[in-house]
């Protein structure tokens, strides 16, 4: 099958999965879990089809592609099965067996993220060492589809669909347990397909070796989201929001565009991070200490208005010093008048002709923070 082909195809898929999102969004009201998949999937399909395009002999834009119709399935049978048990009832033919197909055809799919940690960047194993963890990542998703559709406890579960009649129920004390040791298994296999990525990272020199870094670094932000939307946020928005960033970076890392810029990226998002965090606990505890204290002379009324007045009046102190964070690592990119004013009196010193573009580069540079710049004459 020759590169065109294939493009056609990995288009022809976006625009039925497309087609598949736009029909979700006609059985309104949503579903609130289908509403925050529906906002995953497009980067997930896109860039998955893009990839597809561009390269079509590595399989790691298919994976995107597929995980990404894997949400849209799963958008769509959650809302299809929400609005014809909840919205208008008896409305929609079949909502059982699409709700149940959506709810257990979703974890199988993460066989394709299995996939793209093992075989991420150039679509090949690190070694043949890790083809028994593909094969098995292969048998069972196989076996979690089909022990899925046979069991209820989990698609009844309140995370899942509890409105949803299970279509075969009577299978549950034989399907149930084989499903349950799925999702354990399946996690392993996610697990290990990390570790073999992280060896592979350990052992990768040059252009391999930023591909990873580009497509590991926002495995990490992720990772680290999902604690802080579970337990600090309360829901799943967070990660979601933030789980596009797996097929934005490897699509970067793949076309290699911006590729050495990675160190720079990773280095300067941790520092901004660690002193906005800073910052902010600064600020938080002033506020927090303020009240406590005036609770325990005004009473509650007073102590809440003390704390407010003190935030208020620390705000702009706060902003302040959140500016000169940004200015430390970025630059004056949010001030260009002062940028401007700096090169212009650079220029206004500068006496021979010759000098002039050196400092022009030099103060760019310099004013936003720049590893490297440089000026093309044609």
């Amino acid at each position: 099958m020759s590169d065109r082909a294939k493009s056609r195809i990995a288009w022809s898929l976006w625009v039925v999965l497309g087609c598949l999102l736009a029909a979700e969004v006609l059985l309104l009201p949503l579903h609130r879990d289908a509403a925050l998949l529906l906002a995953i999937a497009p980067p997930f399909t896109t860039v998955g089809a893009f990839l597809a395009s561009r390269r079509p002999a590595n399989p790691v834009g298919w994976l995107f592609l597929g995980f990404g119709a894997a949400i849209v399935l799963r958008s769509f049978g959650t809302q299809y099965a929400y609005h014809a048990f909840v919205t208008e009832p008896g409305s929609l033919t079949g909502a059982a067996w699409v709700g149940s197909f959506a709810v257990h055809a979703w974890h199988p799919s993460f066989t394709f993220l299995v996939f793209v940690f093992l075989l991420f960047p150039d679509g090949r194993l690190a070694s043949h060492r890790w083809r028994p963890v593909a094969w098995l990542s292969v048998a069972t998703a196989l076996i979690g589809l089909g022990s899925g559709m046979l069991e209820t406890s989990f698609l009844t579960d309140e995370i899942n669909l509890p409105f949803v009649e299970p279509p075969l129920a009577r299978s549950e004390p034989v399907a149930g347990p084989i499903f349950g040791a799925f999702l354990i298994v399946n996690g392993a296999l996610l697990a290990a397909a990390m570790v073999a990525f992280v060896l592979r990272l350990r052992r990768a020199r040059g252009d391999e070796r930023l591909q990873l870094k580009w497509f590991g670094y926002s495995v990490v932000v992720v990772v680290l989201s999902l604690p802080v939307s579970l337990f600090l946020v309360g829901d799943g928005t967070v990660f979601g929001a933030l789980t596009p960033l797996l097929p934005l970076s490897a699509a970067f890392a793949i076309l290699k565009y911006r590729l050495y810029a990675i160190d720079v990226i990773v280095r300067r998002s941790l520092v901004y991070g660690t002193l906005t965090l800073f910052v902010l606990a600064v600020y938080g505890g002033l506020v927090a200490l303020a009240e406590t204290v005036s609770r325990e002379r005004l009473g509650l009324a007073l102590s809440v208005a003390a704390a407010a007045i003190v935030a208020i009046g620390l705000a702009p102190l706060r902003e302040r010093v959140q500016a000169g964070v940004d200015r430390l690592l970025y630059g004056e990119r949010r001030d260009p008048y002062r940028a401007l004013s700096r090169l212009s009196r650079r220029l206004e010193a500068t006496m021979a002709p010759e000098d002039v573009l050196p400092v022009v580069v030099e103060t760019v540079a310099q004013a936003l923070k720049l590893p490297y710049a440089a000026v093309e004459l044609r």
